[in-house]
């Protein structure tokens, strides 16, 4: 027999004697109590989620709309939606955080919106590679438009708005746009032409990478 130090920390130790004929009978106390109250599938749902009882019976009791939320997840990854992959991967949360076992200590403030965010913005920067026809990871910060009050154009300020915002970010960073001013913008803070161009909703627009 084998069990643990007693801090419940340390490296399992063997046990002999009066401590091992204690283990071998609380071992086989739950086990004849398992099999008891439990049937042969919630056994094997059990064993095969490597969880304990409790758990173990609510997943196996969960299954069928457990399933049904993770196709539902699948399918709209594989067709990039990423709305319907949000609020799947938001129901799929729900349900599971409803056992303890697996509730999280302390959520996020808004976790909710924040996973929803999170799978929107990979399945838009997917959608912009697709495009594009040039790959990227989808979880890369995409830099977003600049747009300068006709009263102050002409004074280089999206130059410099540009400038002061990657200053700020290290890795790299993804931008599309369909503006000429913007396209020499982008390269002048070191972001180059990847991919191709697409029509946009009132003009091409085209994908720019910059690495770091």
């Amino acid at each position: 027999m084998f069990s643990r130090t007693p801090s419940g920390s340390g490296p399992v130790s063997h046990l002999s004697g009066p401590n091992s004929d204690l283990e071998r009978a609380v071992l086989r106390s739950r086990g004849d109590w398992l099999w008891r109250s439990t049937t042969t599938k919630q056994r094997e749902a059990c064993f095969y989620s490597g969880l304990g009882r409790k758990p173990g019976l609510f997943i196996h009791e969960q299954l069928d709309s457990l399933v049904d939320v993770l196709a539902a997840f699948q399918a709209a990854v594989a067709v990039r939606d990423g709305d319907g992959a949000a609020n799947a991967a938001v129901l799929l949360a729900e349900r599971v955080m409803g056992e303890p076992f697996f509730a999280v200590r302390r959520l996020p403030e808004n976790w909710k919106v924040a996973l929803v965010d999170k799978r929107i913005r990979h399945a838009y920067a997917l959608n912009k590679a697709d495009k594009s026809g040039a790959a990227f990871p989808p979880d890369t910060p995409e830099l977003g438009y600049v747009a300068i009050d006709s009263d102050h154009r002409g004074k280089n300020l999206s130059h410099r708005i540009v400038a002061g915002l990657i200053a700020k970010h290290t890795g790299p960073l993804f931008a599309t746009t369909s503006s000429d001013r913007m396209k020499a913008t982008l390269t002048k803070v070191g972001f180059v032409l990847k991919g191709h161009e697409w029509q946009g909703g009132k003009a091409p627009l085209s994908l720019w990478w910059r690495e770091s």
